[in-house]
């Protein structure tokens, strides 16, 4: 993907990062790719397994500034992550509204493991959203550009009753 195509950033689509399109160039990106974290002009880069019916592991860039992660159709199709029936419109930087599937798959990252909803756009690179780093509890260190606890693990309380009489 050339980097000036509209509405691209990175070679990610422009709802992913909120910064100018010049920022950056994608074979910055790619030449971090193989490394477990690695941060070039600003960006992170880490190395996250997925897993539903397979459990590849892939590298992912961070993007504090997308709420949803986002992997490529094939990717999801590689982890074997069911699809959800519905399309979702979210909005790109330049304006333009896209209506997307989305898969449900588990993240790893760093020692962590959650769940997650990612949308499936075509020709994408994978990215770490917000809500993916919230479920895991992880944040962005940007003076040490590497991705740390913003809180103890997760936790899934099921079950939890009051008791009687109160």
């Amino acid at each position: 993907m050339p980097r000036d195509e509209p509405g691209l950033v990175c070679g990610l689509p422009a709802v992913d990062c909120g910064q100018a399109m010049s920022h950056c160039n994608r074979p910055v990106f790619r030449q971090a790719q193989g490394r477990a974290t690695q941060a070039r002009v600003g960006h992170i880069v880490v190395r996250a397994r997925l897993s539903a019916r397979r459990s590849p592991t892939v590298d992912f860039l961070v993007d504090t500034g997308a709420t949803h992660s986002i992997v490529p159709p094939a990717l999801a199709r590689k982890v074997g992550a069911p699809t959800l029936p519905q399309r979702f419109e979210v909005s790109l930087a330049d304006g333009r509204r896209r209506r997307l599937k989305a898969c449900s798959m588990s993240v790893s990252v760093g020692g962590r493991t959650g769940p997650t909803i990612a949308l499936l756009l075509p020709g994408s690179d994978p990215l770490l959203g917000v809500e993916t780093l919230e479920a895991l509890g992880l944040k962005v260190n940007p003076e040490r550009r590497r991705l740390e606890p913003s809180r103890a693990q997760t936790a899934l309380l099921v079950g939890v009753r009051r008791p009687r009489g109160r």
